[in-house]
């Protein structure tokens, strides 16, 4: 369905995104990669894609600079009930940073997320995975 939401409504931006995001859960990153590369090519301003985007380079291990700068920018806000939360952001910078071999930035992203709500699984994940 989300497939033929692209293709019935291909000037639709939140249709690319969707089957991005999607993808992205499935485990299938180069899909969510090329999805969300889509969608922001209709609305450069969405920063839920931008954060697929970012996780799905991360998971591929590629582009990790560019990930890292995305993360970056989102988290220096403003973020609206649309975009993702905080805790959201800060938890892909870390993997970011773990991805980059970087154990003491991944684990201060990791605190700052759970900073934003300390139940945020994906933190709590991400600092056991680190020490």
């Amino acid at each position: 369905e989300l497939l033929q939401a692209t293709r019935k409504y291909p000037e639709d931006a939140d249709a690319y995104k969707d089957l991005a995001d999607f993808l992205l859960a499935r485990g299938e990153y180069a899909g969510a990669c090329e999805y969300a590369l889509k969608s922001l090519a209709l609305n450069q301003g969405s920063k839920r894609t931008k954060l697929i985007l970012a996780a799905s380079y991360i998971r591929q291990q590629s582009n990790l600079a560019e990930a890292l700068k995305i993360l970056q920018e989102l988290a220096a806000g403003p973020l609206r009930d649309e975009d993702p939360a905080f805790e959201e952001v800060y938890s892909w910078l870390g993997e970011c940073h773990i991805a980059r071999g970087d154990k003491a930035k991944a684990l201060e992203a990791f605190r700052l997320a759970l900073s934003f709500n300390p139940k945020y699984e994906p933190a709590r994940a991400g600092i056991a995975q680190t020490k």
